[in-house]
């Protein structure tokens, strides 16, 4: 999932998690934090 609007709206990855934040002059908020669902590494054919 990403951000509805990329140029206001951002989503920073950082490990399993995502953070949603939008940037206004010299501030920065976050909107929204989460933990990305593990992949399925046993599932995964090499």
């Amino acid at each position: 999932m990403r951000a509805p609007d990329p140029d206001a709206i951002r989503d920073l990855y950082v490990g399993a998690y995502t953070i949603r934040y939008l940037i206004i002059t010299e501030v920065i908020y976050v909107l929204r934090l989460w933990r990305d669902k593990e992949q399925e590494k046993d599932s995964a054919q090499f």
